[in-house]
Order: C-alpha cells, then structure tokens, then sequence
C-alpha cells in the first residue's frame, strides 16, 4: 500500500505538461454517489470547479481551476467540527488534482462508492481539460484518508508524543491541528507530520 501522491491513480503521465489555454463548455453537471454529491460547474472559458460533498460529515472538498495553469484545491468543513478552512495553490492540474483525490472526505463511505466517485470526479476532468480519457484507473486505498477529520495520535519512536485532528494529506506528510502534545512538539497549534507517525486514537 502507497501512500505517496503517485499512488492515486495509475497513468498520471496522462496529465504531464501545460494546460489549456480554453476549457471545454460542458454546462453544469451533478451526480450522486451514495452519500457523496459531486458537482461541476463551469465558470468561464478559462475556469472550472468539481466540488466533493460528504453527507455524512458535511464537508466539502474541491478542486477550482482559476485560470491557465493556476488550481486552488480546498476543504470547507463543517462549523461543528471547528477546523480551519484548507486551501493549497497549484501551478500544474497533476498536482491539483492528485491532491484533491487523496484528500476528498471519505468518511463513512464504502471504498466501491468512493472509487465510482473518483472516476466520475476523472471523466469530468479529463472531458474539460481536453486530455485524453484516463485508461481504467485504479484507486489504492490511500490509509490515511479514511482518518481526515478524525481525532488521531502522533507516535515518535514508539511513544505517543500528541494528539490532534487529521486536516490533510501532502505527500508524505500529513498536517495536523494539535490538542495535546509533549515536550517534544512545538507548541505551534498547526504541524506537519510523516504520515508513517500518525494512527488512529
């Protein structure tokens, strides 16, 4: 099992090199994945948004392109859950949507569900970049999104050093905001781990 931001998806080469300079007009699109919505909307000749709802936990995760060569990946999440609000500005559609597609809530979701989601999520994105459709694609299960949003604790060298909540994924680092820590974290609200030191509480 990867946890890297290759393992997404198998033919990433697919979507190397620059982007468009006009987008396809594909209207306004919706579709419904068990408790996931997953929305398009087109915005302009240059602008697009998919955006990833979760019923279950009222989260919202999408992936905006604002211009060429410019993507903003966010996560809204909901008012009881009291977290920041996450947005990460991309200058290629490789890393924007990777990082959308392994950070979409996937809480209280079966992995054939969210799969459908991903492919939906692909097709759309393929269709207005105007790349070639992605060959049947494969979704790993990536280990920690299962745990974005949840209540997680942080070993270092076998010992519980803190624990906190899971925001997002990066890579191989995953940022977390801090409830609890030792004298061996900093005392910074928001950190970033290795991924391999984060676990479930």
């Amino acid at each position: 099992m990867q946890d890297n931001n290759e393992s997404v998806l198998t033919d990433v080469k697919t979507i190397l090199g620059e982007s468009n300079e006009i987008i396809k007009d594909m209207g306004d699109r919706i579709t419904y994945f068990g408790n996931l919505t997953v929305f398009f909307y087109y915005l302009s000749p240059s602008s697009y948004k998919i955006e990833w709802i979760n019923k279950m936990t009222g989260v919202s995760t999408s992936l905006s392109r604002l211009d060429k060569d410019n993507y903003l990946v966010s996560k809204n999440w909901s008012s009881y859950m009291e977290l920041p609000n996450l947005s990460n500005d991309y200058v290629t559609r490789k890393s924007a949507l990777v990082h959308f597609m392994n950070n979409a809530d996937t809480v209280k979701v079966e992995q054939s569900i969210v799969a459908d989601a991903k492919a939906w999520c692909l097709g759309v994105f393929s269709e207005v970049e105007r790349i070639e459709p992605f060959k049947i694609p494969r979704f790993p299960k990536i280990r920690l999104q299962g745990l974005i949003g949840k209540r997680i604790k942080i070993i270092k060298r076998s010992e519980v050093v803190g624990e906190g909540t899971l925001l997002q994924v990066i890579g191989t680092k995953a940022e977390v905001k801090i409830s609890q820590s030792s004298c061996f974290i900093k005392s910074k609200k928001i950190q970033t781990f290795n991924i391999n030191q984060i676990f479930i509480i």
